[in-house]
């Protein structure tokens, strides 16, 4: 678990510093306080180190090195106990636990702790959403797991307590000073937090977590259709979630490489392998589009599900060492979005697998032919006379609607020209250009 990754964001190269002077930091704060304790208060040595615990936590979640964020807006989970799932609420919830520990044994005011602990991290959430400094962002996540972590402190120090047989303190509220200063801050950070921060409300949070039982169903399914016996899927704790409210992808590291599965709908999947996975039998130079359907039909054949009716097989050349096969559906003459595409290296390996399985959509009537698509396109493009040229009609999914569309690719000696057709409205899509090299 990369713990230090999720708090100092990754920063490697100043990571050691910054351990190293939050060290002398917290060391330094706690030598003051011990000397200046001593002979004044009962236990001393506890309260320097709840001060020194205080300061650790402070260095870390308001003086970080590291950039700064945007201010003025704090993120409100809908996903409220998100964090116990993750590594970063897990670390946070660490970070605040000695907070609470320290500061009950030094004080023996469990109660007074409760307070004080709730009131010093939506201070430190509050910071973080309004002083631009601050290289961390305000989570109402955060503020869960922190507060977690002090109670889970206090607990433990009252447990403690209440075994050795020590007595333990009332609330601090007979003092009046206490009283009012713990009513001017609760005070100060609600209104802060009202008239100075712009909340921003998510289903969750957490950029990646482990895949829910529903989710990892789904990815092993795909594993079974499309990498049956070629890779092995990993355990559950291996395959993660990552993505934010409209959506994501489920994912898994291999040692081959790494797969992800469109979520939700579980449709889309994807899977690539830098080093290559040996096509069955075994690897076989491959320098013709003969020899890479050969190929790409024994792996589909060993590792797939059977094709479905009216499945065919289309070859390309990808790259100078790639090959791409496709098996796809057609019906009447379009072809359906479910399909297994296989990239193929010359030496005989599987290096990507993408796979879509969408079911067969109702289309409207193709009303455009392929010749009267080429002139659209060469009108459209401007391109009269392309030296080269192919097309296909295939269902896309344009602007929520399934629709026919012809790609048309134009080829000139400078520029290869992708337009895509509504086959059933005539009206074109998009025109792209880029730029095309000649062998």
């Amino acid at each position: 678990m990369n713990l230090y990754k999720d708090i100092f964001q990754g920063q490697g190269s100043s990571l050691i510093s910054f351990l190293v002077v939050s060290a002398l930091l917290c060391s330094a704060v706690g030598l003051l306080a011990f000397v200046a304790l001593r002979g004044r208060a009962v236990r001393p040595l506890t309260h320097a180190l709840h001060a020194a615990a205080i300061t650790g936590v402070l260095r870390v979640t308001l003086f970080s090195d590291f950039g700064h964020q945007e201010t003025g807006e704090c993120v409100i989970s809908k996903a409220l106990l998100e964090g116990f799932t993750t590594q970063q609420g897990l670390a946070n919830l660490v970070l605040f636990l000695p907070v609470g520990l320290l500061g009950t044994l030094a004080t023996r005011r469990p109660t007074g702790m409760l307070l004080w602990t709730a009131l010093l991290t939506t201070g430190v959430e509050i910071t973080q959403a309004i002083v631009p400094t601050v290289a961390r962002v305000c989570e109402t996540g955060d503020l869960v797991m922190n507060v977690s972590g002090a109670w889970i402190g206090v607990l433990l120090a009252t447990g403690w307590s209440a075994v050795r047989r020590r007595p333990l303190l009332g609330p601090p509220f007979g003092s009046r000073p206490v009283s009012v200063i713990a009513v001017v801050i609760a005070v100060t950070l609600t209104t802060v937090a009202l008239t100075a921060i712009r909340p921003v409300v998510m289903d969750f949070t957490a950029g990646e977590r482990e895949a829910t039982k529903e989710q990892y169903a789904a990815m092993t399914e795909q594993f079974h259709r499309f990498l049956n016996g070629a890779v092995e899927i990993p355990g559950k704790e291996f395959v993660r979630y990552g993505g934010n409210r409209e959506g994501g992808t489920v994912s898994v590291d291999l040692a081959e490489g790494v797969a992800g599965l469109d979520w939700p709908g579980g449709r889309r999947f994807d899977a690539a392998f830098p080093e290559g996975v040996p096509l069955p039998p075994e690897p076989t130079p491959i320098t013709t589009a003969e020899q890479a359907e050969e190929a790409g039909l024994r792996y589909l054949d060993a590792h797939t599900v059977p094709p479905a009716e009216g499945s065919h097989i289309e070859v390309a050349p990808h790259a100078p060492d790639q090959w791409r096969v496709t098996r796809a559906r057609v019906v009447d003459g379009v072809i359906m979005p479910a399909r297994v595409e296989l990239l193929l290296r010359s030496d005989g390996h599987l290096v990507h697998l993408t796979a879509d399985t969408t079911p067969d959509p109702e289309l409207p009537p193709v009303v455009m032919t392929e010749t009267e698509a080429f002139t659209a396109a060469r009108r459209h493009a401007g391109v009269p006379a392309p030296e080269e040229s192919a097309a296909t009609l295939s269902a896309e999914e344009v602007n929520g609607e399934w629709r026919p569309v012809w790609s048309i690719e134009l080829i000139t000696p400078d520029t290869r020209h992708l337009v895509r057709i509504d086959a059933a409205g005539a009206e074109p899509i998009t025109v792209v250009e880029r730029p095309h090299h000649a062998p």
